[in-house]
């Protein structure tokens, strides 16, 4: 079908997960968006802070969503009946919705999964932090984590069975 997208052929705009709560202001984006030439689009569901932006139900979930509200305070936007009629709504608009979700590069689930923190001469309580604190640093999970990737390919599981069939990652690099 060469209608099909896939990541080879993806032509998609970012919008902000906040514009997929809102029905009218989302359906005439898409319709924009369309007449543009994109065939995809992508927001954050796991954005560069770490903080999920819907209510996951992954086993890790809990932890991260009452870490994130008490560190960050935020709260997710979406709820998974939310974030699944706004999926429904881009489709219905000929377009392909793809979440996109930060991996490693995360200021949350450290904090929140002490199996996802980096062992540093035999301790295995540190967080990593891509420069120091005072510099501006932003912690990481560990990507040698075997409750790292579990963390990462759960969501990502979660999200392919709610019809999702197209994914971005970010924040991979370490």
């Amino acid at each position: 079908n060469p209608d099909e997208v896939t990541a080879g052929n993806l032509r998609a705009v970012y919008i902000p997960v906040s514009l997929l709560s809102d029905s009218g202001g989302l359906d005439a984006l898409l319709d924009q968006a369309k007449a543009a030439g994109f065939n995809g689009v992508v927001f954050d569901l796991k954005d560069d802070r770490g903080c999920l932006q819907y209510a996951s139900t992954v086993e890790q979930a809990e932890a991260v969503l009452q870490t994130q509200e008490s560190r960050l305070s935020v709260t997710p936007s979406l709820t998974k009946e939310a974030l699944a009629a706004a999926a429904l709504q881009i489709r219905e608009k000929g377009l392909v919705p793809v979440p996109r979700l930060y991996a490693f590069k995360d200021q949350v689930a450290p904090y929140a999964l002490a199996s996802v923190k980096i062992g540093v001469q035999g301790s295995t309580n540190t967080v990593w932090h891509d420069a120091s604190l005072s510099k501006g640093g932003k912690p990481w999970m560990n990507p040698c984590s075997s409750e790292a990737h579990r963390y990462m390919v759960s969501l990502a599981s979660e999200l392919k069975a709610m019809g999702f069939e197209l994914l971005m990652v970010d924040g991979v690099q370490f």
